[in-house]
């Protein structure tokens, strides 16, 4: 079912909600944003938080950017479902998807 704690993504479950997540965990995350510098990442994460939503970030260790997500998913077609429909229409900024293998 939907969750419906304040801040998550509107008509998303509970276990794809970016609080519900491990940070970094295998899976297929929609992200807001990637940055060099973890401080512009906690930014982000805090500028979501005032938008009502609830955000995390992770630092990719390949390549050692930061990483702000909304939501995870096991398969890249929910991913991009999601991304597609711009988070069920409560998110207008631009989204991508960050693969974590």
């Amino acid at each position: 079912a939907p969750s419906t704690q304040p801040g998550d993504v509107p008509g998303f479950n509970a276990a794809n909600q970016a609080n519900n997540v491990q940070p970094g965990a295998k899976g297929y995350y929609v992200t807001a944003g990637v940055f060099s510098s973890q401080q512009n990442a906690e930014k982000m994460v805090r500028k979501l938080g005032s938008q009502g939503l609830n955000a995390r970030y992770f630092q990719d260790k390949s390549n050692y950017y930061y990483y702000v997500y909304l939501l995870h998913f096991d398969s890249y077609q929910q991913a991009d479902a999601a991304k597609s429909s711009g988070l069920n229409g409560s998110y207008s900024g631009d989204l991508w998807i960050k693969i974590v293998e």
